[in-house]
């Protein structure tokens, strides 16, 4: 019976919280493609905004290449963006994306200090 009881106490305590995490992305456009890429930018971001977990997302360009832009997006959790770059993968936006970029993105997930 002890047992039971014990099994029953852990198994109604609350799952350990998930950490928010922040996510860079950078991405290097080749300059033939950069005026169509830059034309759906507010729809690929409206997009990101609605997924399941992000908490935010901002969109920056270089000042000096003008075709290189940083993404900055914060998560509720590593899993919700691991889910949302899944369904990006399977749409085929991931190699879309690809497709125009001259160097390979650079992703980099980030806890706070």
């Amino acid at each position: 019976m002890k047992a039971d009881s014990n099994a029953e106490q852990l198994s109604s305590q609350p799952p350990a919280p998930q950490t928010a995490i922040r996510v860079t992305l950078l991405m290097m456009v080749s300059e033939a493609a950069a005026g169509q890429f830059f034309e759906g930018l507010r729809q690929l971001i409206k997009e990101t905004q609605s997924a399941p977990g992000c908490l935010s997302v901002r969109a920056m360009r270089e000042e000096a290449y003008s075709s290189t832009v940083l993404f900055v997006e914060q998560w509720a959790s590593k899993q919700a963006f691991n889910d949302y770059i899944g369904w990006r993968t399977e749409r085929g936006d991931m190699q879309a994306i690809a497709q125009v970029l001259t160097e390979r993105q650079q992703i980099r997930t980030w806890l706070s200090a």
